[in-house]
């Protein structure tokens, strides 16, 4: 446990190189979203449902822009095969990899979206209820681009258009998430579609780093 920790805080330093391109990659969220929300907002149809599809439209959009920091750098400095040979776990390294980079790209993303629907006055327990849907959802996210990129590790020149491409797989995340958008516009109880997230995002969790693990492997034999 505490070799995952100090792996982990390795992962943190090495991702903090790249602040400007996460920096960056905040600001194209940050922009999109406001443009967008201005638009619905001027035209008055701004509910909180159309709202948390705003706000995850643009998520998807700049998780896409961030693919590139899970292995391909890696691919290309040669780390990786360092990676693949060491004595160690390679599930250890993506789980740490996956970690630092929800910390510096969808950590940021989820207090934009938390401190956007506080001023457009939202009440506290939507914006909390909301905030917490956007932790799950964004584990769940997170799992899937990180087996995502471990499949285009090395296709660089088409790495966001096979990820848009796969886009559809993430229709059953979006659905769940609009209807708990739904529901905690109507003022009803999310406890139940809470609790389903967070079990999804634990299981995929689990499970999705020895898959990009053992994609990769294949990849490389």
């Amino acid at each position: 446990m505490i070799y995952l920790l100090r792996f982990f805080i390795l992962e943190l330093k090495r991702q903090s190189a790249d602040r400007h391109s996460f920096l960056s990659i905040s600001l194209f969220f940050l922009i999109f979203l406001s443009v967008a929300l201005y638009a619905f907002q001027s035209e008055g149809i701004l509910s909180f449902s159309t709202f948390a599809g705003l706000v995850w439209l643009c998520i998807l959009l700049s998780s896409f822009l961030a693919l590139d920091f899970f292995f391909e750098q890696d691919e290309q400095s040669g780390l990786l095969d360092f990676y693949l040979t060491a004595p160690i776990s390679l599930a250890y390294f993506i789980f740490c990899r996956s970690l630092s980079i929800w910390s510096f790209l969808f950590l940021p993303l989820i207090l934009i979206s938390s401190f956007l629907a506080a001023l457009l006055g939202f009440t506290e327990v939507v914006v909390f209820q909301f905030g917490l849907s956007l932790v799950m959802g964004s584990f769940i996210l997170l799992s899937y681009l990180s087996v995502i990129a471990a499949l285009l590790v090395g296709v660089k020149q088409t790495i966001y258009l096979l990820g848009i491409v796969l886009l559809p797989l993430l229709i059953p995340l979006l659905l769940l998430e609009m209807n708990l958008a739904q529901i905690l516009q109507v003022g009803e109880k999310v406890d139940a579609f809470l609790w389903i997230l967070g079990g999804i995002s634990i299981m995929l969790a689990s499970v999705s780093s020895y898959s990009a693990a053992w994609v990769l492997r294949k990849s490389k034999e």
